[in-house]
C-alpha cells in the first residue's frame, strides 16, 4: 500500500471538499442566474443586453442570491457601459458590443432596474457594491436632470418621457428631496398625458402601455416626496391604462399603435395578470421584478373591480381622434378614426407608421388581419406596418427615401360593427410597386372573392354563418385586384396600382357580418364621394378628398329622403 505524506493527503481532502461544495452552491442558485452568463466579460447573455444586467440583479435581490452571484462584476460592468461625459453623461449603451450610446431608452430601461435592486435588494449588497450603485445612480442623475429639463421635446413620446421623469424623481429621493424644479416638471408631464390623452398614442400599444404601467407603479409605490395631488393623478393615470387593458381582455388592442406583430399572431397578458407573487421560475419578462413588489404592496387590491368588456368601445387620443373598436368574445375589430394623429412624428429613419396598425382584426383562434401599405424602391420591399426583423440596421422606416418621411393616411368612421376606411398616399418617383392590402396571418377561414359594378369584395367564411367581409373600391388611380396566398397563413387581399397619378386614394369596408350584406351605392362628384346602402339605413357618407380637416373628411349624414333601391 502507497505511502502520502501528511501534506498530500491534506491537500486532496481539501480538493475533494471543494469538489463537492461547488454542486451545492450551484444547486443554491436558481438555473436562471447560472444559464446564459458569460464568465468573461461577467454578463448575461450571448450578446449581452445592459439593461437585461440591471434587471437580473433586482431579480437576484428577490431571490436573495446577490451575495452568491457576481454581482460585483455585473455592477463594474454597468460603469463601464455609462457614459462618462459630454450631452449623454450617465445615459448606459443597448447592449455591451455597442461601446456607446445608440438608444437613449436604455438610460431609462436601466436605470428603472437599478432603482428596482435598491427596493429589492439594497441590504444584500456589501459596501462596495452599495457604492457602485450609488455611483451608477448618481452618474444616471446628470441624464435625466438633462433630458426632463428639455420636457418639451420628450412630452409627445410617453414611455421615453415617463421613464426619464420617473428616474429624475426617484434618483432625488434616493440621494434627498425633489427640488421644486422636479416638482414643476413632474406636474407638467402628468398634466400632459391626462389632457393629450397620452401623446403620440402609446396607450393603444400592448407593448408599450405596459412600460407606462411600470414607470406609473414605480412612481406610486416609491415617491414618498409626492404630494397627495400627485400621487392622486399618477394612479389616475395608470387606472386608465389598466381600463383599456380591460376593455380587450383576453386579446390585443384593435387598432394598434406601436406593435411588433406585422409577421405574426400577437400575445398579450392583461397587466392585471402580471401583478402577481414572485416566482423564482417565473418567464415573464425582466420587468417582473418591479410587479412582484408590487404585489407585494397590495396594489392590485387598489384596483376596482374588472368590468364586463364593452362591444363597442372609443377611445380618446391626441388632438381629437378617437380608437374605435367593436369586439365579441369571438373576435375583435377596430379603426383609428385617422391616423397619423400627430404632425412630425414620421421621418426616413424613424417613426410610428412603419410599427402600427391603424386597422386591426383578430379572433380568439389566432387570426390577426390589418391593412398595410407596400413600396418598392430599388428592388427593395418597405411596408408599414413592417415586420419587426427587417427594422434592424437602421432600415428605412418610410415608404420612399424622402424627407419627412413619405407614409399613407387613414381616415376611419363606424359602421354597425365595422367601419368604411379612406386610405391615400401620394406618390413617389422612387416606387416600382406599390399596393394596399388587408393582410391576414394564421387563418383558417375558407375565402371567397366576387365583385359588383363598383366593389371588389373578399368574404373570409368561418362557418355558421360567420364571416367577414373586406370590400374595396379605388378612388384615385387604377390598378389590379388580387388575392394571393402570403408566407404567414393567410392571404393578402391586394390592390396594386399602376404608377401614375401623383396621388393614390381608395376606400374598404370592414365589417363582420351574418348573411348577405349589399354594398353601397357610389355616387361621384369630382373630389366628393358619396355612400349610399339600401338596408334601410338613412344616414349617407360624405367623403371630401379636399378637405385638410381630418373631422371633415368623412362625414356621416343623415339623408333628407328614404335610401333608393
Amino acid at each position: 500500500m502507497p505511502r502520502y505524506s501528511k501534506a498530500i493527503l491534506v491537500s486532496l481532502l481539501v480538493s475533494l471538499l471543494f469538489s463537492l461544495a461547488i454542486p451545492n452552491v450551484a444547486q443554491e442558485i436558481p438555473a436562471k442566474y447560472m444559464r446564459g452568463w458569460r464568465e468573461d466579460p461577467g454578463l448575461w447573455g450571448n450578446n449581452p443586453q445592459i439593461r437585461t444586467q440591471a434587471w437580473m440583479l433586482a431579480a437576484a435581490g428577490l431571490d436573495s442570491v446577490l451575495g452568491k452571484i457576481n454581482t460585483t462584476k455585473v455592477l463594474q460592468n454597468l460603469r463601464i457601459a455609462q457614459e462618462k461625459s459630454g450631452d449623454r453623461r450617465g445615459c448606459f449603451w443597448w447592449q455591451w458590443s455597442d461601446r456607446r450610446i445608440t438608444d437613449t431608452n436604455s438610460g431609462f430601461f436601466t436605470t428603472l432596474g437599478l432603482l428596482t435592486l435598491v427596493h429589492t435588494g439594497e441590504g444584500q449588497l456589501n459596501p462596495e457594491q452599495r457604492q457602485l450603485l450609488d455611483e451608477l445612480l448618481s452618474e444616471a442623475r446628470y441624464w435625466f436632470d438633462r433630458e426632463t429639463r428639455n420636457l418639451e421635446n420628450n412630452l409627445r413620446y410617453p414611455n421615453k418621457c415617463l421613464g426619464d421623469v420617473a428616474c429624475m424623481w426617484l434618483i432625488a429621493e434616493h440621494f434627498g428631496t425633489p427640488t421644486p424644479e422636479h416638482h414643476g416638471i413632474l406636474n407638467k408631464a402628468l398634466a400632459y398625458y391626462r389632457d393629450s390623452n397620452w401623446g403620440w398614442g402609446e396607450h393603444m400599444s400592448d407593448i408599450y402601455a405596459r412600460v407606462l404601467q411600470d414607470e406609473l407603479l414605480a412612481l406610486f409605490m416609491w415617491g414618498r416626496s409626492l404630494s397627495p395631488k400627485q400621487r392622486q393623478e399618477v394612479w389616475e393615470l395608470f387606472l386608465e391604462l389598466v381600463a383599456i387593458d380591460d376593455i380587450f381582455d383576453n386579446g390585443p388592442r384593435v387598432p394598434t399603435i406601436r406593435s411588433y406583430s406585422a409577421a405574426s399572431s400577437p400575445t398579450r397578458t392583461h397587466y392585471r395578470e402580471l401583478l402577481v407573487p414572485w416566482d423564482p421560475n417565473s418567464a415573464k419578462d425582466d420587468h417582473q421584478p418591479l410587479r412582484a413588489m408590487a404585489y407585494a404592496s397590495n396594489i392590485p387590491t387598489l384596483i376596482p373591480e374588472k368590468p364586463k368588456p364593452p362591444r363597442y368601445a372609443e377611445i380618446p387620443c391626441y388632438g381629437g381622434a378617437h380608437a374605435l373598436a367593436t369586439r365579441t368574445d369571438e373576435w375583435r375589430l377596430g379603426a383609428m378614426s385617422w391616423y397619423p394623429i400627430m404632425e412630425g412624428i414620421e421621418h426616413r429613419t424613424w417613426g410610428l407608421s412603419w410599427q402600427t396598425m391603424p386597422v386591426a382584426y383578430w379572433r380568439d383562434e389566432g387570426d390577426w388581419g390589418f391593412l398595410q401599405w407596400e413600396s418598392v424602391v430599388d428592388g427593395i420591399s418597405r411596408t408599414h406596418p413592417q415586420p419587426y426583423s427587417s427594422s434592424f440596421g437602421g432600415a428605412p422606416k418610410s415608404l420612399a427615401d424622402s424627407e419627412p418621411g413619405m407614409i399613407g393616411k387613414t381616415y376611419a368612421v363606424r359602421k354597425d360593427d365595422g367601419f368604411v376606411i379612406l386610405r391615400r398616399c401620394q406618390r413617389s418617383d422612387q416606387w416600382t410597386s406599390f399596393k394596399d392590402r388587408f393582410r391576414l396571418i394564421n387563418s383558417s377561414a375558407v375565402p371567397i372573392t366576387h365583385k359588383t359594378a363598383d366593389w371588389n369584395i373578399l368574404e373570409l367564411d368561418y362557418g355558421s354563418g360567420d364571416k367577414l367581409q373586406i370590400q374595396f373600391l379605388p378612388l384615385l388611380g387604377q390598378g389590379s385586384q388580387a388575392l394571393v396566398k402570403n408566407d404567414y397563413n393567410g392571404y393578402d387581399w391586394e390592390y396594386s396600382y399602376h404608377l401614375v397619378g401623383a396621388e393614390f386614394a381608395a376606400l374598404w369596408i370592414i365589417q363582420p357580418l351574418r348573411g348577405n350584406s349589399a354594398p353601397p351605392a357610389v355616387e361621384r362628384n369630382g373630389e366628393r364621394v358619396t355612400l349610399r346602402w339600401t338596408d334601410g339605413d338613412l344616414r349617407h357618407l360624405d367623403i371630401d378628398l379636399n378637405s385638410s380637416d381630418p373631422m371633415k373628411v368623412m362625414q356621416v349624414k343623415v339623408s333628407d329622403t328614404k335610401p333608393r333601391d
